[in-house]
């Protein structure tokens, strides 16, 4: 038998020794045996509950940070990781243009330029942005043929310069639009409004015509001295087309006659002030 067989053995033996001990004291009512008999067993669980919640918590730390460093082989520092730069296109010269440039061409100086576009036929795009021009954009020709068009110039020596330094060729010039003149418009025709004339109806012995002189005579809507005004009834003579008298609180009885003027009828009052005379067959 190997010695790490007889030590358990012996373990084993201790054991069920220590537990009869106290068993045959607890019988013999020895309780105060018992209670001393029983401390090493408390300290040997408390030992066994502190290791075990040590042993939780760093296992539950680690799962919780994902990664643990190995001393031996460190994790790289991000922040001390230097960061891999792209190189740039190398920048070149040709006929006194540098190239790669952000934007190719002149700046517009006003609305009267004439421009010649720069065109390089049957290229790629990014090749041109990346190479001479940043700003280089797609199009179509005139002749229908697409094309890149990376520069225009407000001078034709200039753009055929830069033309024969890319590899391309000049468009057609683009020549300012002159605004057509917005016609004058004519001022609008006002017709003159004829003066309505005044009716003088012809002398008739059976009605009753009235002669206004006074321009201050109002029209009134009702026979009634605060009635609303119309208008006010321009001199002249004036066949009376009715007549009413109005009595209000005993006062003098009040005549109106009812005219029209002007295309619009209404009242005016019987009295020395409105009517300078009228004819014998009135009230």
């Amino acid at each position: 038998m190997s010695q790490n067989g007889k030590a358990g053995r012996d373990l084993v033996q201790v054991g069920r020794d220590y537990i009869q001990y106290i068993h045959n004291n607890a019988r013999s009512g020895n309780w105060r045996t018992v209670f001393i008999a029983l401390i090493p067993l408390f300290l040997l669980l408390y030992g066994a509950k502190t290791a075990g919640e040590t042993v939780y918590k760093t296992f539950t730390e680690l799962s919780t940070t994902g990664q643990t460093q190995n001393p031996l082989f460190p994790l790289p520092d991000p922040e001390k990781t230097p960061i891999a730069k792209t190189t740039p296109s190398p920048s070149f010269t040709i006929d006194g243009f540098k190239f790669p440039q952000d934007a190719c061409g002149d700046e517009s100086t006003g609305s009267n330029n004439t421009w010649y576009p720069v065109f390089i036929n049957g290229a790629d795009l990014g090749n041109i942005r990346q190479k001479y021009c940043r700003d280089a954009i797609q199009v179509t020709r005139q002749t229908g043929e697409k094309a890149i068009q990376v520069a225009s110039f407000i001078t034709y020596d200039k753009a055929q310069r830069f033309a024969q330094a890319v590899g391309g060729d000049v468009g057609e010039p683009i020549k300012p639009v002159s605004p057509k003149p917005s016609p004058t418009p004519s001022p609008p025709v006002t017709l003159p409004i004829p003066p309505t004339p005044t009716v003088t109806p012809a002398p008739n012995p059976n009605i009753c015509v009235v002669t206004i002189s006074n321009s201050l005579v109002a029209l009134k809507r009702e026979p009634e001295t605060f009635s609303r005004e119309i208008i006010r009834v321009p001199p002249g003579n004036y066949a009376s087309l009715d007549y009413q008298v109005t009595n209000f609180s005993g006062l003098s009885d009040d005549g109106w006659f009812l005219l029209e003027a002007q295309g619009r009828k209404g009242w005016v009052k019987d009295d020395t002030w409105t009517i300078e005379s009228k004819t014998r067959v009135c009230p």
